[in-house]
């Protein structure tokens, strides 16, 4: 027999087999044959309504219905001898629910010990694993020669109204560095969305 943490869902164990009495997902109720005019009583087809589950997306990782994409970035140069320059700062508007799941960094600095990105939500720091182990986990280099979608670090940060998000760039370097970020995720208004406390 076998119990709740063996179950992967789909109606599928661990061993492969069919455990109908214990799934993670709970059946549609069927359409009727009025909604379904067309579907043959007996056969496939009905079986496929009866089995029929909705397909949800992880929210962390997609937008939700009704919900707007969100995709921020900025370039700027940073002149040598630059500490903790704002270049980005974003702030969740009254009954909006913001997540980010995607982020990326740029530059072009020769020697990344000069440079660093520091992300932060409500003056905190963010992302706390992210980056060099060997230095405090220092945001420094960047994870690709620019901003597209190949070059974006999965990531989930949850803010909610009136939080503020920023990232602030230093350049310890003698010559001015190209330094960017990017962020993606979406813009939620359903005033029925629980969010949980920001991570990284």
């Amino acid at each position: 027999m076998s119990n709740d943490n063996d179950t992967l869902g789909f109606g599928l164990n661990l061993f492969g087999t069919k455990d109908r009495e214990r799934q993670y997902y709970k059946k549609r109720q069927a359409p009727s044959q009025k909604q379904m005019p067309n579907l043959p009583k007996g056969g496939p087809g009905s079986m496929m309504v009866d089995e029929a589950m909705p397909v949800r997306f992880p929210a962390n990782f997609y937008p939700p219905e009704h919900a707007e994409s969100l995709d921020i970035r900025r370039l700027i140069n940073v002149a040598p001898a630059t500490v903790e320059q704002e270049i980005i700062r974003f702030q969740a508007q009254t009954a909006q629910t913001v997540v980010f799941y995607k982020y990326g960094i740029f530059t072009d600095a020769l020697d990344a010990s000069l440079v660093e990105f520091i992300p932060r939500l409500n003056g905190k720091r963010v992302l706390r694993y992210h980056g060099d182990p060997q230095d405090n986990f220092k945001l420094n280099l960047s994870v690709g020669p620019n901003l597209n979608d190949s070059n974006m670090v999965a990531c989930q940060i949850y803010m909610k109204p009136n939080d503020v998000f920023t990232w602030t760039v230093t350049n310890n370097d003698v010559v001015i560095n190209p330094m960017g970020v990017r962020m993606s995720g979406y813009v939620d208004v359903s005033l029925k969305r629980k969010t949980t406390a920001f991570g990284g």
